[in-house]
């Protein structure tokens, strides 16, 4: 449980990229830190005003941290990696917490804990369970553009799995019908065509504000594990092929998934 190395006096907002890597630009979360919970209301203004995937709301609470997260179009969602990510990040940069400390996160999806580890930051999150859908009630393949290999669900996602990566990278799902499907969002991955990344994947969630998420790092807890069962790996290596790309790092346990990737500081925004 790390203590506060400077106090949070006032709210501050940046805005992060979370999983970048050479050649890939990663994920925007904006990151609000502020002394005080925040309104729901001010939360969804934050968000709207931010504009990126998701932004963080983080408050220190009983020597931990509470986070939530908050989409463009208002909605508070249950779990985000990237912005957790993003947040962890901005707490060590900004020497709220003192580097090397692990941070814990009160979450609606549990504790999780961020660690500096061997130049990424790595997350402990839980491990989403996939169950096969053998019939849906919409088209996701003729809706997406690819044809389905397995179609599977979590209880945030759709999970669609082809046997193409080049299809994965090439395709242009009509939006509009996907506003209609009823998940989070659609994951769509295969085995990857590249040296270094053990799979691909897109990921789609217009029903929540977000056509297309460049780097969705919850994803990645049941892509992790869906790819480990099939390539007989524990760790693996993922590579989200949106138009800014981003990679995360995988190790799969037992009930637990670690996430591991790298961020940086774009913009810090004034007091709100």
């Amino acid at each position: 449980m790390a203590r506060l190395k400077k106090e949070i006096t006032e709210t501050k907002i940046y805005l992060v990229r979370s999983f970048v890597a050479e050649g890939c630009e990663g994920n925007p979360a904006g990151v609000c830190v502020s002394p005080e919970l925040k309104r729901k209301s001010d939360c969804q203004d934050i968000a709207r005003k931010i504009g990126a995937s998701e932004t963080a709301f983080v408050t220190p609470e009983d020597g931990i941290f509470r986070l939530r997260w908050f989409t463009p179009n208002g909605t508070e969602v249950d779990l985000c990696g990237h912005a957790t990510l993003a947040a962890a990040f901005i707490l060590w940069d900004k020497q709220y917490v003192a580097a090397g400390k692990v941070i814990s996160f009160n979450t609606n999806s549990g504790i999780l804990t961020a660690r500096q580890k061997s130049g990424l930051i790595s997350m402990d999150f839980p491990l989403e369970k996939i169950v096969p859908v053998k019939k849906c009630n919409c088209d996701i393949g003729g809706i997406l553009g690819v044809k389905p290999v397995y179609l599977g669900k979590t209880k945030f996602d759709y999970l669609v799995v082809t046997d193409s990566a080049e299809d994965i990278k090439n395709m242009n799902p009509d939006l509009e019908k996907l506003k209609g499907v009823k998940a989070r969002g659609i994951s769509v991955t295969a085995i990857s065509d590249s040296q270094g990344y053990d799979y691909v994947n897109r990921f789609f969630a217009p029903a929540v504000g977000i056509d297309e998420d460049p780097v969705t790092g919850s994803a990645h807890s049941y892509l992790g594990v869906f790819w480990s069962t099939v390539l007989n790996k524990k760790k693996l290596v993922g590579c989200q092929v949106s138009r800014e790309g981003g990679i995360v790092t995988v190790a799969v346990k037992k009930d637990r998934v670690t996430l591991g990737g790298k961020a940086k500081e774009v913009k810090s925004f004034v007091k709100q």
